[in-house]
């Protein structure tokens, strides 16, 4: 296995827990220290929104890839430190707040490790590393949410002790930065000055130089941006929905939240590097909006039978498989010899944007209406998407232009 491969990988394991952890922070807020649904939905925007200050600290290494050892210590550290105070503090805000702080870190990571990975990889060999990459955290995820369900039924503040243990484990990971091998020769011609025009107007005129020149790019962040925004926009009703309508206990919502996502991700994650080998990544975006659909779908049948909440997440799993991929690889595919971190980051940036409204406005219709309407107008979006894909891919075969790129 290549080097690079080893340390992404070996990365992966040491910071994947605390990650799985953090996925069920909403839920924990939500049950043990009663957490307003106005909270709630705060947290659930933040997620997508810190993708705007993770678009802005990655900027540090647009043209100065020799900083990214060094980035990469800053913001691993920065990540954990609020979770060693968890076990002497009950405030929600503080728990909203060290999310946020986590997710920016988490996500600003990203173009950091594509840019290592693509100058060690070739596509197919990259594509195959980051599907094990996202298959050790889903991994992770089958036994670890179960385990500390079923730990906090019994012990409901063991939680901060894990989340503190999780965090202390992910700081180890500095170990594996440290061996990150850069070529100085090559980076002392890319060296540019940071100042507040290069960090916080630079980015956005370049993103948007980028749009403009490559339109098929810009289609496809379309494409994924409307694939999530009925995702996005549930996420506050959620825990709502679990606790009110279906009465579920911890152990009960990590089997179906953490087991069966998991186990439909990692059987499914080697499907989609192949079908990303064969198809477009515009395709592959379609048939993620597939799944998507059955995902809500099988969320409204769960309104007859808890039951149905299982084969809702094992179709998220396989959405989500999908959706990791395209994410990690696309701005690899679309930047070809340039550097990948800017197309990275304009992931980044309209996911941000995305998690400014989306939530807001399903916490809104969720307001004036009920759940089940939330979902039924999330399964229309998601619809839309796969027309979108579809018209995409459409034309951009017929017109040739992307032959060499995405076929």
């Amino acid at each position: 296995m290549n080097f690079g491969s080893w340390l992404y990988l070996s990365y992966t394991v040491l910071s994947s827990p605390l990650e799985v952890l953090f996925t069920f922070l909403i839920f924990i807020l939500g049950t043990n220290l009663g957490a307003t649904p106005f909270q709630l939905m705060i947290m659930a925007s933040l997620k997508p929104i810190t993708s705007l200050f993770s678009f802005y600290a990655s900027a540090l290494l647009h043209n100065n890839s020799h900083r990214i050892r060094q980035y990469l210590f800053a913001i691993t550290f920065v990540g954990c430190l609020p979770c060693f105070f968890f076990p002497f503090i009950d405030n929600v805000w503080y728990y909203i707040a060290s999310y946020a702080l986590f997710m920016v870190t988490m996500r600003a990571a990203y173009p950091a490790w594509v840019e290592i990975l693509k100058t060690r990889l070739d596509l197919p060999s990259m594509s195959r590393v980051v599907s094990k990459g996202s298959s050790i955290y889903f991994g992770i995820m089958i036994f670890l949410p179960p385990l500390a369900a079923y730990w906090i039924d019994m012990n409901p503040n063991i939680w901060r002790w894990l989340y503190a243990s999780a965090a202390l484990l992910k700081l180890s990971s500095v170990i594996m930065i440290s061996c990150i091998k850069i070529d100085v020769s090559v980076s002392e011609t890319e060296k540019s000055n940071v100042n507040f025009y290069s960090l916080f107007v630079e980015p956005l005129s370049k993103g948007w130089q980028l749009l403009k020149s490559k339109p098929y790019f810009a289609h496809y962040l379309m494409l994924f941006c409307i694939g999530g925004v009925g995702l996005i926009g549930t996420q506050s009703i959620l825990p709502i929905f679990f606790k009110q309508n279906l009465n579920l206990s911890y152990t009960e919502l990590a089997m179906a939240f953490s087991f069966c996502k998991g186990i439909a991700f990692i059987a499914t994650a080697p499907f989609w590097a192949k079908f990303l080998d064969r198809k477009s990544i515009y395709l592959l975006n379609c048939v993620v909006n597939v799944f998507t659909c059955l995902f809500f779908g099988m969320l409204l049948a769960s309104n007859y039978g808890v039951y149905w909440l299982y084969p809702a997440y094992l179709f998220y799993g396989s959405m989500k498989a999908g959706s990791e991929l395209s994410w990690n690889m696309s701005g690899v595919m679309f930047s070809g010899k340039d550097e990948s971190c800017i197309y990275s980051s304009m992931n980044l940036a309209l996911v941000g944007f995305r998690g400014l409204i989306c939530p807001c406005l399903g916490y809104l219709l969720f307001s004036f209406t009920n759940v089940n309407v939330v979902f039924v107008c999330a399964l229309a979006v998601s619809f839309l998407g796969i027309l979108y894909g579809l018209w995409i891919e459409n034309h951009y075969r017929s017109e040739h232009s992307l032959s060499s790129l995405a076929y």
